[in-house]
């Protein structure tokens, strides 16, 4: 595999970026290009996160966790969304590549969702989300 800098990577259109971060995954040498997209928070898409694309992919797992599942139940316990509480974790996870500007944000609630309703909870509305959070607002649970 070509050595790629992080210029060259940068000036790629963020469907190339992809399908490069998509290849290098499946090449044992590959994980230059890995490092360097997920160090800096290159984009790998133009618009909406994709299905197929990392961060939303990394939001299922982390999502999934036993840690998050229980940040989640806390924070609805604490009456605020329980998006607020995997918020939290996504930032320390993802860096400057969970923002609200890909709908990353939005990709994460409905995740946060499907764990919620998994556990048992329905939804009963919205809130704000404080201020350390990247979304705005996400749903309100309860039993």
């Amino acid at each position: 595999m070509k050595t790629w800098t992080e210029d060259e990577i940068r000036k790629l259109p963020p469907d190339k970026r992809l399908a490069l971060y998509n290849n290098a995954k499946k090449l044992p040498d590959g994980q230059h290009v890995i490092d360097i997209i997920d160090g800096c928070g290159i984009p790998l898409s133009a618009g909406a996160l994709t299905s197929d694309d990392p961060v939303y992919l990394g939001m299922i797992d982390v999502a999934w966790s036993k840690e998050v599942k229980a940040a989640a139940i806390a924070a609805t316990a604490a009456g605020i969304p329980a998006l607020c509480g995997v918020d939290r974790l996504l930032q320390k996870e993802f860096g400057a590549r969970y923002h609200k500007h890909d709908l990353g944000t939005p990709s994460a609630g409905a995740v946060v969702a499907e764990v919620m309703r998994h556990l048992g909870y329905r939804d009963i509305g919205s809130a704000a989300c404080p201020p350390d959070c990247v979304a705005k607002t996400g749903l309100l649970w309860g039993k």
